[in-house]
């Protein structure tokens, strides 16, 4: 702003002496209005220079440092997910009581440094790209996370259950040799749990693809 209202003083001043030529002065003054003249224009031309270069600069700065923290963050998201899916796959270990904290206990480590990344990049990134990275929020992944982890947890122990009362029958008989009715719902029971730990899995990758395609449209502007 202050550069924009320096090119328009300079353009005016040009104009105020280069156009401030007397019709009865002799050619000594009419040159010197002239060179103002000139002068003017050439220094507003200068000034509109540089401040497109100005210009530039900061731009490309900001490019910079925001591709700098998308990869930070993205460092941090790894490691988060990481954690999350680990715990996803001792689900039966961890008592019920405990499975709402898995996902803010598996950032423990990152999460400040998370947020923290996550606020740079919302505050440099274009106004059009920040409802996708609305999806990168700690908290959206968490609450995606702890309604997951809870539903897996459920249909998790339902199996476990239905596994552990017909432990004897599950070791003495084959698979063939259930009745229809006890094959369906094994098999319905499985998917469920199945179901559920992939939607787990699907949170953090979903989480890595936003990531990258915002890393995509911020290279597309170069």
């Amino acid at each position: 702003m202050v550069i924009t209202f320096a090119v328009l003083a300079l353009v005016l001043v040009g104009m105020l002496f280069g156009f401030n030529i007397q019709i009865n002065a002799d050619a000594t003054s009419f040159l010197a209005s002239i060179g103002s003249l000139v002068g003017g224009l050439a220094a507003a031309v200068a000034a509109f220079f540089s401040y497109r270069s100005v210009g530039e600069w900061r731009n490309q700065m900001q490019h910079s440092l925001l591709y700098e923290h998308l990869s930070h963050l993205e460092t941090l998201l790894n490691e988060y997910v990481k954690k999350v899916n680990k715990s996803a796959n001792n689900i039966d270990e961890i008592p019920v009581y405990k499975v709402l904290n898995i996902a803010s206990q598996s950032a423990r480590d990152v999460r400040e440094e998370y947020e923290s990344n996550y606020q740079k990049i919302h505050e440099l990134i274009p106004t059009h790209l920040k409802v996708q990275l609305e999806e990168l929020h700690f908290l959206t992944l968490t609450y995606q996370y702890n309604i997951a982890l809870h539903d897996y947890k459920v249909k998790s122990s339902s199996l476990s259950r239905y596994i552990s009362e017909n432990k004897e029958k599950l070791e003495e008989a084959s698979f063939d040799e259930l009745s229809r009715e006890e094959s369906k719902e094994l098999i319905d029971m499985n998917n469920a749990a199945l179901a559920h730990y992939d939607f787990i899995m699907s949170i953090g990758g979903n989480a890595k693809i936003s990531l990258s395609e915002l890393r995509a449209s911020l290279l597309k502007k170069v």
